[in-house]
């Protein structure tokens, strides 16, 4: 989960995050510390994938790039603004969701709805063989679970000091 959801479950008053675990402050502050560790972990290990390219770049700013995104006209209120309507966007779609589904059985859709939506996913690496395998794998995945899909894919470029790049599409 996303500290976002988190305190957003916190904050709708809910009295358990899942059955079985309450909203307390102890489960919070595990909750939070568990995505801050989740995270760090998260960091390091794409810090560590990228360390010879980040020996080489001197940029601080390309490098900041791979782990954070900054808006490109810097308005520290409007850059705010937007912000927080991304965040309410998520927070409001995971709890709403909660209270979708079927009313005759009190049972919540959750977040499987998203399944019917068509999904695109792209895979990107500084290696080769294994982004055009992944991307393999979610194509072949997706037509075998009867979904139309696309793949492609751009070889070589790693060779060339490029980044290695594969997409794959599949709908309903």
């Amino acid at each position: 989960m996303n500290p976002a959801v988190t305190l957003g479950l916190v904050a709708a008053g809910n009295a358990e995050f899942v059955p079985g675990i309450k909203v307390d402050a102890l489960s919070v502050l595990t909750y939070l510390s568990a995505q801050m560790v989740g995270a760090f972990i998260g960091a390091v290990l794409c810090w560590l994938a990228y360390k010879k390219q980040f020996d080489q770049e001197a940029d601080p700013a390309v490098k900041l790039g791979v782990f954070s995104t900054g808006p490109e006209v810097r308005d520290y209120v409007w850059n705010l603004v937007t912000e927080i309507l991304g965040t309410f966007v998520l927070v409001f779609v995971v709890l709403a969701s909660g209270n979708w589904g079927d009313s005759a059985t009190k049972t919540p859709a959750g977040l499987g709805w998203l399944g019917a939506l068509g999904v695109a996913l792209l895979v990107v690496g500084i290696g080769g063989q294994g982004v055009m395998t992944a991307t393999e794998i979610l194509a072949e995945a997706a037509i075998a679970l009867g979904h139309d899909a696309k793949k492609t894919e751009v070889a070589g470029m790693a060779q060339r000091g490029g980044v290695q790049a594969g997409a794959a599409a599949a709908g309903t």
